[in-house]
């Protein structure tokens, strides 16, 4: 199991910047929502360039 992929941030750190908790992810990814995810193993991540233009937009 990944702990760091270079350029990904892992699920439950962009939880603890987003204030939500790890299951909000997985409901929005589950919905469709926010920012699309990887898997690498067993492991989630999100794209770092994605999740700075997340938290640029308004709301985010």
């Amino acid at each position: 199991m990944p702990r760091h992929v270079p350029g990904y941030i892992s699920e439950s750190k962009l939880a603890l910047m987003l204030g939500i908790t790890v299951w909000g992810l997985r409901a929005w990814r589950k919905r469709n929502y926010g920012l699309p995810a990887r898997k690498f193993g067993r492991s989630v991540f999100y794209c770092g360039e994605a999740v700075a233009e997340f938290l640029k937009e308004p709301g985010g």
